[in-house]
């Protein structure tokens, strides 16, 4: 439909409000749960009860891994592609034609291999000859939600000495560490701009960084932050008025809180309470009928979320 998926209380429009559908993705009209797991048959692997195949023993079922055969639990996937990290082949990257972007971290488009060199050496000036190429870099939105793609775009200003053909580096520095990786290489196109679009997977600065050539010295911008909204998947949720709400959190967030709040006459009230494990999953309680809701206040990769659920006996 028109809005999306961030205002939209019903994702797949099948009249069931994605608090309360049990495939909020997979338009279910009639909910049926065959095997009374919590997950819809139209989005269940196994509609009958049999346990999901699960090859690798990492807690993501086959149907549902994208990497079956490697163990993954936190299903990283940096270039956005049918493989996550831990089966992605050693020299993937993002060769293509011209100018949108590429390479790792998630992104998408037609950049070039971060470890290629420039795809053309100048002719027309001699070596000893430097100009100086500095370039800007911003981001269509600060804060972006899990798995959502966002765009990386900027220009670079020349001085004499730069020729035509540059390339930028797009590199970033992931909340908790120090470093600056580089994710893409993309073109810089013939009025001096370029693009880039990524993924959101975690919270993260961005750079741009003009490569060095003998006729141009690459400059680097200043940095970019963009922030991302944590996302809670269910995997289990009670048929009556009480009993487990299963789920995971994305990115994964080891070791973080969660909670379970239900709504009373005089506000939210705490339930229950978890951590999420290795895998990044919760197990919450719950204890009558009611409208509840789950809190998970963030890390230092992601922002915090809150998700809603209508229990009934």
């Amino acid at each position: 439909d028109a809005q999306g998926d961030a205002c939209d209380e019903d994702d797949d429009a099948d009249s069931a409000p994605d608090a309360s559908d049990n495939c909020p993705s997979v338009a279910n009209a009639d909910q049926a749960d065959a095997d009374g797991d919590g997950k819809g048959n139209a989005c269940d692997a196994t509609p009958n009860g049999d346990p999901a195949p699960d090859s690798d023993s990492d807690g993501v079922p086959n149907d549902n891994d994208n990497c079956p055969s490697d163990a993954n639990a936190d299903q990283l996937n940096t270039y956005g592609d049918a493989r996550g990290d831990a089966c992605e082949p050693p020299d993937q990257g993002g060769n293509g034609g011209g100018g949108s972007g590429g390479g790792s971290g998630g992104g998408s488009g037609g950049g070039s291999d971060p470890s290629a060199e420039p795809s053309s050496e100048p002719t027309d000036l001699p070596v000893d000859q430097s100009g100086e190429a500095t370039p800007t870099i911003s981001a269509d939105r600060s804060t972006v939600s899990f798995g959502r793609p966002f765009t990386l775009s900027g220009s670079v200003d020349t001085s004499d000495g730069c020729s035509s053909a540059l390339q930028v580096d797009i590199q970033r520095r992931v909340s908790g560490t120090d470093a600056f990786e580089t994710v893409a290489t993309v073109d810089v196109a013939g009025d001096r701009t370029w693009t880039y679009t990524a993924l959101a997977d975690r919270n993260a600065s961005y750079i741009a960084v003009v490569r060095s050539r003998p006729d141009c010295d690459g400059q680097s911008s200043t940095p970019v932050d963009v922030l991302v909204k944590a996302k809670i998947r269910m995997s289990s949720v009670p048929h009556g008025c009480s009993g487990s709400v299963v789920g995971r959190v994305l990115p994964a967030s080891a070791n973080s809180r969660i909670f379970l709040q239900r709504k009373g006459s005089n506000g939210w009230k705490r339930v229950s309470g978890d951590r999420l494990n290795e895998q990044s999953l919760f197990h919450l309680t719950a204890t009558a009928c009611g409208t509840y809701r789950i809190v998970f206040d963030g890390s230092a990769t992601n922002l915090g979320t809150t998700k809603q659920l209508q229990l009934r006996g």
